[in-house]
């Protein structure tokens, strides 16, 4: 695997990590939430967006050698997993915020 995509997951990681701290504290204050909706949609984004630049630097006529499909599923599956968590912690903090509310 390439250093730079490797450094590259690394910050998305940390920069998810971030959200989800971030996310809480909105939650916690009842506002914001808004804003940190928009930041996991931008990370979401280039999380799409890397995983669609880092087939293209591994493969080789369209598709991934064999030596390289472990690792490259393994780093596609990690980022996308640590995404899909993010998103449903936003989730239930909204659902929990609303109820906070007594919207519901």
């Amino acid at each position: 695997m390439p250093n730079w995509a490797t450094i590259c997951y690394i910050i998305l990681s940390v920069l998810l990590a971030l959200e989800v701290v971030y996310d809480m504290i909105c939650n916690n204050r009842g506002d914001c939430k808004f804003g940190s909706g928009i930041v996991l949609i931008v990370l979401t984004f280039i999380t799409v967006i890397m995983s669609f630049i880092l087939f293209g630097d591994m493969s080789v006529r369209g598709a991934i050698p064999l030596t390289l499909t472990d690792t490259f599923y393994m780093q596609i599956a990690l980022s996308y997993a640590i995404n899909i968590l993010t998103i449903i912690i936003y989730c239930v903090g909204a659902k929990l915020a609303r109820y906070r509310l007594g919207e519901e």
